[in-house]
């Protein structure tokens, strides 16, 4: 268990990344656009600064950040 608890502290933050694929990219301007609406903006995966919405704030993150690799 203490492995693992390491190897997950480990991983660094991926700003903008909504889906977890450690690349901020147009799927997750995607995905952003459908829970952003699709929900009625409540949170989500998509809810990437933990405010409780899914709203423009999220989005600018994602553009901010849109190209950036985390995997490397």
């Amino acid at each position: 268990m203490g492995e693992m608890d390491a190897l997950l502290a480990s991983r660094s933050e991926c700003p903008g990344d909504g889906n977890g694929d450690r690349m901020v990219d147009r799927q997750d301007l995607d995905e952003w656009e459908k829970w952003s609406t699709g929900n009625g903006g409540q949170s989500s995966w998509y809810d990437l600064n933990s405010d409780g919405r899914t709203d423009l704030e999220e989005k600018a993150i994602i553009e901010e950040h849109l190209g950036r690799d985390c995997a490397r």
